[in-house]
């Protein structure tokens, strides 16, 4: 759920071209009935890339990556119209 309403959300684990192994979480939500399911009004992608990760700091596992990322999307609120 993200943004008050019922979506698709999909973790995975990516192996990049040299080798190395990342994680990724993707939530979409519909909110216009009348778009097309692949047309999705919101998408929040949280992504961990580990060669970014400060020296002698581990990057987070792929476990607590999928914590925050929904964590995030949870937190996600739509606005009011102006």
């Amino acid at each position: 759920m993200m943004a008050g309403r019922l979506g698709t959300a999909s973790f995975a684990t990516v192996t990049r071209y040299d080798g190395a192994t990342d994680y990724a979480y993707l939530v979409t939500v519909q909110g216009d009935p009348k778009a097309a399911v692949d047309m999705p009004d919101l998408e929040l992608l949280v992504q961990r890339t580990a060669k970014y990760a400060a020296k002698g700091v581990p990057p987070v596992s792929g476990e607590e990556l999928e914590r925050i990322a929904k964590a995030v999307a949870a937190s996600v609120k739509r606005r009011p119209i102006q």
